[in-house]
């Protein structure tokens, strides 16, 4: 059985377009962010954006790391699983403890997907405030939810068990055909054209527990460039850029 891949990141990476191009197949079984569900809700939850009641209204407050590891490493017949999420859901914030044992990381293909802090905290920060916090139910920009300083220690762990691979979100926006070439070729999954065309959304509805921050993907039919004017931040947001440049410096010279 071909082992489940995992494409690991950081919030407002364009992740789930690249994650939108492997719903459109048959043979995979697609799961968006689920160790999320026990970093922001489970009584043991290392994010306490959500009260306590919210966390035990959501369904989640029993759910464990392991749980969310053994739905995983399921067989689903004639599929392969495909996972989404990010690597700050799976280390502790303050003592860097890994969450998911190495022995359980072994049994996956890890990737990882990277975007330059100055479009990504923005991105997030919009997503946190004004009428987007409307939708999206984050009413406040939390800088510690970047994601960068996790997403380089867990790479640094993988790199040490296993061959992986690190994409720049530029790649597949500029290229999405090199791109998810490159990502299928690499994770052993044979190529398919229709990956770059979703006209399909019956499977959109995975988006639901995050409402707010995919609707572009949500609209779009394909992998598609979105550009903003920057307009006015606060000064938390650019100190939030300067400090975790060095980690997207870093996880950027393995971009292959």
């Amino acid at each position: 059985m071909s082992k489940p891949i995992i494409l690991w990141t950081h919030p407002r990476s364009t992740s789930t377009a690249f994650e939108r191009a492997f719903m459109t197949r048959n043979d995979i079984e697609c799961f968006h962010e689920p160790y999320g569900d026990v970093y922001y809700f489970a009584k043991d939850r290392m994010n306490y954006r959500y009260t306590e009641e919210e966390a035990k209204e959501s369904g989640h407050w029993s759910t464990t790391w392991q749980d969310v590891s053994n739905q995983l490493l399921k067989e689903y017949p004639g599929k392969r699983v495909f996972v989404k999420d990010m690597a700050q859901y799976i280390i502790h914030p303050e003592t860097h403890k890994l969450m998911v044992p190495v022995e359980t990381l072994r049994k996956f293909t890890h990737t990882f997907l990277i975007r330059c802090p100055e479009k990504s905290v923005k991105s997030y920060y919009r997503c946190c405030t004004g009428e987007q916090s409307k939708k999206t139910g984050f009413k406040y920009f939390d800088p510690a939810e970047n994601g960068y300083p996790e997403l380089r220690a867990l790479f640094n762990i993988i790199k040490e068990i296993d061959d992986t691979l690190v994409i720049e979100s530029c790649q597949h926006l500029d290229n999405p055909q090199a791109a998810i070439e490159k990502f299928c070729k690499f994770v052993k999954l044979e190529y398919d054209s229709g990956m770059l065309d979703w006209k399909d959304d019956s499977n959109t509805n995975k988006f639901d527990k995050w409402t707010g921050f995919h609707d572009q993907v949500i609209k779009s039919n394909g992998f598609q460039k979105f550009e903003r004017k920057d307009g006015t931040f606060p000064e938390i947001v650019q100190k939030t850029i300067n400090d975790v440049q060095k980690h997207y410096d870093y996880l950027k010279q393995f971009v292959q």
